[in-house]
Order: structure tokens, then sequence, then C-alpha cells
């Protein structure tokens, strides 16, 4: 089941979901209104309460949050950043580039910002919460140091990626020196160099310390693209076709309050599919890292000026489950007792059953229950659950004997006893 989400510019309230045939793919489309005050409790996975609330925050096209205290980025938009799978080094962990410069490049995506593909030779990384609606609530984000509103070579600029472009005979500096504090002064500036990327300044007070001033000067920065794109044909293609750029601090290696929405990836007709990489990511997060289940969107940019990103939710996608059982109850059986459970439908298609993460999501739920402890548990579940995602996925329910020890056997003897050793 694949789930995109459309929205359709109606007025509030009404909301549509159907499941149609796209392609071959058996697909949910869900047409979304009132996006503002929407809940996601009737969609059928986590997964697509995800796509559907990252739809939500790009179609908000705020000036700002917090009664104009925040920025945009902590209510609306999506911080994307790209990243490039290589052994030994989990994506979200920040590269030699950006330790050593203090700034890491984020791309922030909106609707009144849209771009098409950001970074063709990247197909995948993660996308960031908006800062006010993080789940679960962060103490401490990373900064957002400044804002260009096209790429602007940040790898090559000093001052954590925010200051002179190392390119170019000039020195650039922030836009705030410039005297720049509004999106027409910009383009005004930006004209001026002819549209050089590299000699563009960027706004440098866009922190949440900043408050109003910090709130309006991000602004400024989203809609000097705006009005590049409504200037001329060529500006129009050229502004399309060049995404916007952010400089987030560089944060330590695995940190507690990165607020990781989602991995992504997109499908390139030349350079395939970022899905493998994606799902590794998801694996290194989840499964190697402990962290919440945290699912795999794909973002379809937008091929014309006419167009919107989409973000699609697929079970198939997915490495990991949120849940692995709908349900789980207890039976009395020959004077003992056994867990007959539920497996959930993401659990029985998913690639790699994590039968330790199903282990540990059964004994947080019946692990205190009075039948749990009446023998003393043979700490087999975890084995039980292997052999039978491998032998019988497709059942529509399994027995789990708590008491039951796998001590010394191997897999095939656990088969052997029907996978009750």
């Amino acid at each position: 089941m694949t789930t995109m989400i459309i929205s359709d510019g109606c007025p509030p309230i009404k909301r549509l979901i159907k499941t149609t045939w796209v392609n071959g793919t058996l697909t949910r489309l869900v047409y979304l209104t009132a996006l503002a005050c929407i809940t996601f409790n009737a969609l059928a996975e986590p997964g697509d309460d995800i796509a559907a609330e990252m739809t939500r925050y790009y179609l908000s096209t705020v000036e700002s949050c917090a009664d104009g205290q925040r920025p945009a980025y902590y209510c609306s938009g999506l911080m994307i950043k790209n990243t490039r799978s290589r052994p030994g080094h989990y994506a979200w962990n920040p590269g030699r580039a950006s330790t050593s410069s203090g700034g890491i490049s984020f791309i922030y995506l909106r609707a009144d910002t849209r771009f098409n593909n950001p970074d063709a030779n990247k197909l995948n990384g993660f996308v960031l919460y908006p800062y006010g609606h993080a789940h679960p609530p962060i103490k401490k984000a990373p900064q957002v140091l400044c804002s260009f509103p096209l790429d602007a070579g940040t790898h090559k600029r000093d001052d954590k990626g925010c200051g002179d472009q190392f390119d170019t005979s000039a020195v650039e500096t922030s836009c705030e020196a410039l005297n720049i504090h509004t999106a027409e002064d910009w383009v005004d500036d930006h004209l001026k160099t002819d549209g050089a990327l590299r000699k563009q300044c960027g706004f440098r007070e866009v922190s949440g310390r900043f408050e109003e001033k910090g709130a309006q000067h991000f602004y400024a920065s989203l809609k000097a693209r705006s009005l590049l794109l409504k200037n001329s044909d060529q500006l129009e293609y050229d502004t399309f076709e060049t995404p916007n750029k952010l400089r987030l601090s560089t944060w330590a290696e695995n940190p507690d309050s990165l607020p990781i929405m989602a991995f992504f990836y997109v499908d390139d007709p030349y350079l395939g599919s970022g899905l493998a990489a994606a799902q590794q990511d998801q694996l290194d997060w989840v499964v190697e890292n402990k962290r919440a289940y945290t699912p795999i969107i794909k973002i379809t940019y937008p091929a014309t000026m006419n167009e919107h990103a989409v973000f699609t939710f697929n079970q198939a996608d997915q490495q990991v489950c949120p849940t692995y059982f709908d349900a789980a109850r207890w039976v009395l059986k020959e004077g003992k007792w056994l867990l007959v459970v539920t497996p959930s439908a993401c659990s029985q298609i998913v690639a790699m059953f994590n039968s330790q993460a199903a282990s540990k999501e059964l004994v947080a739920l019946h692990g205190a229950d009075a039948e749990f402890n009446v023998l003393p548990p043979g700490h087999s579940i975890t084995e039980q659950f292997q052999c039978l995602a491998s032998n019988d996925r497709n059942a529509a329910q399994w027995q789990i004997a708590p008491w039951r020890s796998a001590e010394g056997l191997t897999q095939a003897h656990v088969l052997a006893a029907d996978c009750q050793p």
C-alpha cells in the first residue's frame, strides 16, 4: 500500500480518502483540506501521519511563528539535509568539513520556495521537524546561522559558511552589514551582480534568539526567492533550478536532541533510487541506535513551476516497523500460559523482520502480567519470533511461550519444535 498526500485547495472541513490503482500500484490518495487543524489519527500507519504532516508544513507559508517572535522554520516548511552514505559513518553525524567549518548545509522547502531536485548527486537524506513541533519536544535544536535565498557555495565561505566566498575577488559579508533587511533590497543588490550566486549576501540574524528581527530577516530570504520567480522568464527558470541554502550549527555525533522527522529518498531517471541508502539509515537510527520509529518518505520534487512537491509513504519501503503486533492475549494450554499475538500488517511484509524489536515490544506490553511470570522466563522470545517470521510470516496469529528456553539450540532445533523449543 502506498500513500500519496495531495492538496486539493478546497475550503476546510472536507477530507476524502480513497484507494485506487496508480501505475499498477495500490495507492491511497489522501486529499487534505483544513490543513491548519487536521488530525491524523484516522490514517492507517504512523508513516501516513508523517507524510500528511510534511505536506501540511510544506503548504504552510506563514511569515513567522509565535506571534512574530520566531522565524517561520519553527512552525512551517521542511529543513532537508541531503546525505551520502559511506561505510562506518551514520548519515546524521557531521562530516569532516562540517566539523571543521562549524556549519552544516540544509535546504528549506515550502510551497512558496519550491524548486526541483536540489542535488541530483545525492538521492537520500533526512528531514527535521519544524522546531516548534518536534516530537518529542526538544530543549536545544541546532541554531540556524544564516539563510541564503539561493545556493551560495556555502562550503567555500568563512564564518561557518555564512561569510566571505573564497572563489571571488570581492569580500562578501552579511546582508545586515550591507544594510539589507528586506527581500526587495536583497533582489536589487543581487541583480547588481548579474545574479552571481557566489556574490550574494546571506541573512545572518535569522535564529530564534533574534526574536522579531530574526523572523523578519528569515522571511525576507524566503520572499526574495518569490520575487525572483516573478522577475523574468530567465530568472524564474534559474531560480527554480537552484535551491536555497541554510547553514545550521554543527552538532556533536549521535545527539539526543536532533529532531529527525523522516528519512527520505528520491528516484532519479538517470542516477537511480536512494531507497536502499534510506533503508540503511532507518536501520542505523532505529535498530543500531535504538531511537524511536522514524519512517522513510519518498519525496517527488516538482518538475515545473506549476507543480508541487509530493510526499509518499509506502509500507514496502520500510526496513523496520512502528509496531509488530496489532493485538496479544493470554490463553491457557495444557496448564501453561501462551501469548497469542496478531502480527501487524507491517510485520508481515517488511523486508527484514526485527525479532529483537518484536521481543522488546511484547515484553514491554506484557512482561509485568501475572501470566508472564507464573513460570520462570526462558529468554527465548527473540528466537521464537525469528523462527515464526522466517517460516510462517503470513499466519494470522502466532503463539509465543515466554517460559520456553532455546539455550544451546540452533535455529534448526527451534524450527523442529514448531518454533517453540
